[in-house]
């Protein structure tokens, strides 16, 4: 055993502990376009920016098929800056088919900067770098592991610096126009994996509240802690590797979209007239931008939570949240209960085990689902065969569901929209972001969305056995109701798997 040991540290040594982060590359500041009333999206906006001083438009973006929409649009008209901010970006589909309208928009004279998290990003840093090598186009990694080949070995030999991610998920065009929510860029978050599909949630955000995501942008953008690709790739790549990687793409590209069961706008004209069509869906209302700061890393941060927490101490009648991961921690059981016993009506609306994509989440979440009961909070738990599947594309009407969104309601009265799940990870690890929105108008549009999402057909609603301690799922199949004993849709391996991992010491990391 002390031999396997001395190996295992001498590999550490010899293929982890060896590599480190750069400290000296060439790097720019940059900022947001300044002047977005000067692009055409800012002219088509003016007058009903100008009718509402002071507020901006948000419109709930519910669907997948028209969240691709509108970025695919928003790529197609910009004409000044494209900041693009994910947590994850697959090579899949509509990884690349906006990686192309990316790419065409810096064709045109467009500055794109992408700001990627390093940890679930599966593109190949070649090409990667093969982008970045266009003139308008600059690629950052943020907080990125030192070994590039395999990098799991980071969590060995830099596990506190690594084990903080940028869960940031953001979309802007020129300054002018925002789309802020849940979804990450891969074909499940739209209804186009043949996999698994999600629920979830963004906004469209127009008005000076976009000023304020770019702001936001900019400074994780400028941090210490994005780094340039070139600082961490340094292979030179030829023209003719660069021709060849920009042709497999376009090739690729018009091969996907052969499969994407739904219209997609591919001129200019038709992209223009669908921003102008969302005109009348805008609210307008006072709009707040919250976002930890990226210095998280270092533990040493503004809070997203502190930033927003003063409204829960003033809630009065209702706490609707709908979140993918959903561990609240013996303090947040505590604080609900709390609400609840000044006549605050909580609802939770999370994954159960057969749709949660992470057991290890709802290993943690299950900890405490009796306690949440107990306090008096109405929970529900997501079908992996939700009903709503039958209005999404055509891939996902057969594959199983999911549910990713991020959302809460106030009084309704405060929507908060963003990246934030309510777990640990997303209080000390991850930084986040999110809109805080004021409008019982808007709320009730949120709420409308909510409220398919505890309808009987998508979930499940669990409380106790009569007289029991025992849980049970409610559940409508065919038109009845039908009460269920254990996880619905779940084996025995499943349940045991969840269990195990509930037992270890990891509830700070879920």
């Amino acid at each position: 055993m002390k031999n396997r040991f001395i190996l295992f540290a001498l590999f550490i040594s010899i293929f982890g502990g060896c590599v480190s982060l750069p400290t000296e590359y060439p790097r720019e500041q940059s900022f947001a376009y300044p002047t977005p009333e000067n692009t055409t999206a800012g002219k088509i906006l003016a007058d009903a920016i100008a009718k509402h001083p002071g507020q901006s438009g948000v419109a709930l973006v519910s669907r997948g098929e028209d969240a691709l929409v509108v970025r695919n649009a928003m790529g197609g008209v910009a004409e000044k800056t494209l900041d693009v901010q994910y947590y994850t970006w697959k090579d899949d589909k509509v990884g690349r088919l906006l990686v192309q309208r990316l790419l065409e928009a810096a064709d045109r004279g467009v500055r794109v900067r992408a700001l990627l998290d390093d940890f679930t990003l599966s593109t190949r840093d070649i090409y990667l770098a093969a982008f970045d090598a266009h003139p308008n186009v600059e690629i950052r990694l943020f907080n990125p592991f030192a070994q590039r080949s395999v990098k799991a070995l980071g969590f060995l030999t830099d596990i506190s610096r690594v084990n903080h991610r940028m869960h940031n998920k953001l979309f802007v065009m020129d300054n002018a126009v925002a789309v802020i929510g849940g979804r990450n860029i891969a074909d499940s978050y739209f209804g186009l994996s043949e996999k698994y599909n999600f629920r979830d949630l963004d906004v469209l955000a127009v008005g000076p509240v976009v000023q304020d995501i770019s702001k936001s942008f900019d400074i994780f953008w400028n941090s210490q802690w994005a780094f340039p690709i070139n600082a961490v790739y340094r292979k030179p790549l030829s023209a003719e590797k660069l021709l060849e990687i920009r042709s497999e793409l376009s090739n690729q590209v018009v091969k996907d979209s052969q499969a994407i069961p739904f219209k997609l706008d591919i001129n200019t004209q038709a992209m223009y007239r669908r921003l102008e069509e969302l005109n009348p869906r805008f609210t307008w209302c006072s709009i707040r931008m919250l976002y930890d700061t990226p210095s998280k890393v270092s533990n040493n941060y503004v809070s997203i939570r502190a930033q927003g927490g003063w409204l829960f101490e003033y809630m009065k009648r209702e706490f609707i949240g709908e979140v993918a991961y959903f561990v609240p921690g013996k303090s947040g059981v505590e604080n609900l209960k709390k609400y609840i016993d000044r006549g605050v009506k909580v609802r939770f609306l999370t994954n159960s085990l057969a749709s949660n994509d992470v057991v290890a989440a709802h290993a943690g979440y299950s900890t405490y689902r009796k306690r949440l009961i107990n306090a008096g909070v109405n929970l529900y738990e997501y079908k992996v065969n939700a009903n709503e599947r039958q209005q999404w594309p055509i891939p996902a009407q057969q594959v199983p569901s999911r549910l990713h969104t991020k959302a809460f309601v106030i009084d309704r009265k405060f929507v908060f929209i963003g990246s934030f799940n309510a777990d640990p990870r997303s209080e000390q690890l991850n930084t986040e972001i999110g809109l805080l929105i004021d409008s019982p108008i808007f709320a009730e549009q949120v709420i409308g969305y909510l409220d398919t999402g505890i309808d009987a057909s998508n979930s499940y609603r669990v409380d106790f056995k009569d007289n029991t301690k025992s849980l049970r799922w409610h559940s409508k199949q065919n038109g009845k109701i039908k009460i269920h004993n254990n996880d619905p849709n779940t084996g025995i391996f499943r349940r045991f798997k969840a269990g195990l991992i509930r037992i270890l010491p990891i509830e700070s990391q879920l």
